[in-house]
């Protein structure tokens, strides 16, 4: 399944953040976007897409122990996960 994911770090630093994307990345999640033409944009922050076998809850509850890893001091944080079907966006910034 194709997902969209989204996490928010309470108070989260830049430190954390790049801990987090790291690790994103490492579960196979990405933080850019392809268009139609081929060229890549930047989701917007802490906004991911991936594909994984595993179901939903599966995914979130992954993405929380990551997120939860990355900020281990810091309140819960928020995780946001569906199923990604056809994309439309506008503004994001072309990945260089």
């Amino acid at each position: 399944m194709h997902y969209l994911v989204r996490v928010t770090i309470h108070d989260g630093s830049y430190a954390e953040y790049q801990g987090l994307h790291k690790q994103m990345q490492a579960f196979g999640f990405s933080r850019y976007i392809r268009n139609d033409q081929g060229i890549f944009s930047v989701l917007p922050d802490a906004t991911y897409i991936g594909e994984r076998n595993e179901n939903g809850d599966v995914v979130r509850d992954h993405v929380a122990r990551i997120a939860k890893g990355c900020a281990p001091s810091k309140a819960a944080p928020e995780v946001f996960v569906c199923v990604r079907g056809a994309s439309w966006w506008s503004g994001l910034r072309q990945a260089t």
